[in-house]
């Protein structure tokens, strides 16, 4: 897997700082101009839950979401993940100095923390985050291929699906963080280099990041083990004690979650406990009620839903990810043991989310966000194989995704219940 000697490194880092600019500017700007035509919060849907954390910890210093959640309209226990609010939480204290400054000279009222400039930091940093995992993409693809297919593949997965959706339409929500961290494991882990201890603190720190944002994107670690195991089966003992640091690690960084999620078992007085059945109201079993997947199907994960229902399946909205699947299976044949070990690291998470319940309203899959990297690689590959016909296939894709995307923002505000993609298309 040598590197590809085509252009110096130099170039290739400025040309991915390129991407996040153009897209951290753009999306900034058309999110700033929106907001001035619209009244109210900026955090809405589950975005709530990851931004109480910032208020109640940093500015109350307690886990006592109560007050922050009414705050919204929410009576409820807190049981979304920590990490999102961890990695927002340098740009959430800059825009608390800001309305701390404002209330000074009294252009607003005492908001407690959950001020506009709080809320719009959180979503600017999402738009970065996003944008960086873009950029760290095309970085991680020149590694393979020449810069020309990296290019167009992250370019045309990105507007061809729906990360970037969820950092324009809906920064709010996790799904860009959680993708960058993803896309870090996988540009730290798949070296040919044997792995340092550096890299190993990285890799844990990532993963534990990772795992904080959305519990099951935790998982992409496996990627990492598995391709130094692999690489480096002279140096086994240190790589896998080196791999094991990295796994400790990112346990030690979930911690916290667990602390917190224990703490909303037995909630403080006057927290309403959902729908939790009274017997089962601070005793161990209720975690199961609190931690997201706790109705997972492990048994029967249910794949055809995930990727063919009409409500949010990743293929029927986004047939990109298909074809991009595909080609990291045709990747095999050049590269047999990194396109098994990409491979496998998607099909868990694809697992762990066909064995969930559900994902809610949503523009396709978006819990697969965090596979962009991962798909990228195939859609490279099949523009080094088809060059012509894959610009032809990904122009197609991004104008039809950005017609569905319009019409979904349209419509979802009519919607009493979940848009089939016939509805949005207007095939019903």
């Amino acid at each position: 897997m040598a590197e590809c000697p085509c252009k110096p490194e130099n170039d290739h880092n400025r040309t991915a700082l390129l991407i996040f600019v153009a897209i951290f500017l753009a999306f900034s700007t058309v999110l700033c101009i929106r907001q001035l035509y619209r009244q109210g919060d900026l955090i809405t849907s589950d975005g709530i839950g990851y931004f109480s954390h910032l208020p109640s910890i940093l500015v109350d210093g307690d886990v006592d979401y109560r007050n922050n959640l009414e705050r919204f309209g929410i009576s409820r226990r807190n049981h979304w993940p920590i990490g999102t609010a961890i990695s927002w939480s340098g740009p959430y204290l800059l825009g608390y100095g800001v309305s701390l400054v404002k209330e000074g000279f009294e252009l607003q009222t005492p908001q407690g923390g959950h001020g506009f400039p709080e809320q719009l930091a959180c979503c600017l940093a999402t738009i970065a985050y996003g944008a960086a995992a873009v950029a760290l993409t095309y970085l991680l693809l020149v590694r393979w291929f020449e810069p020309l297919p990296s290019l167009i593949a992250v370019f045309g997965l990105f507007a061809g699906t729906n990360l970037w959706y969820y950092l324009l339409c809906e920064p709010y929500m996790s799904h860009g963080v959680s993708t960058f961290w993803v896309t870090v494991i996988l540009y730290l882990g798949l070296r040919d280099e044997a792995l340092t201890a550096k890299q190993a603190a990285l890799i844990g720190v990532a993963g534990g990041m990772a795992a904080l944002t959305r519990p099951q994107d935790g998982l992409a670690l496996v990627v990492p083990i598995l391709w130094h195991l692999g690489q480096h089966r002279n140096q086994l003992r240190k790589t896998l004690g080196l791999l094991l640091f990295s796994g400790f690690l990112a346990v030690g960084l979930f911690s916290p979650q667990l602390t917190i999620w224990q703490a909303q078992i037995a909630p403080p007085s006057g927290i309403v406990a959902d729908s939790t059945p009274p017997a089962l109201q601070g005793k161990a079993e209720n975690l199961l009620h609190i931690v997201p997947g706790g109705g997972h199907n492990w048994a029967s994960p249910q794949f055809r839903w995930a990727l063919l229902n009409l409500h949010s399946g990743l293929w029927t909205w986004h047939p990109l990810t298909a074809l991009a699947l595909g080609g990291l299976l045709l990747y095999a044949a050049r590269k047999l043991r990194l396109s098994l070990t990409l491979l496998t690291g998607y099909l868990i998470l694809l697992y762990m989310v066909a064995a969930w319940t559900g994902q809610g309203q949503s523009f396709g899959g978006r819990m697969m966000c965090s596979t962009f990297a991962f798909l990228a690689t195939g859609l490279a590959y099949l523009c080094t194989l088809f060059p012509k016909t894959i610009k032809v296939l990904v122009i197609v894709a991004a104008l039809l995704n950005l017609i569905v995307a319009l019409r979904y923002r349209l419509l979802i505000v009519e919607a009493g219940g979940y848009l089939k993609i016939w509805e949005i298309i207007g095939l019903y």
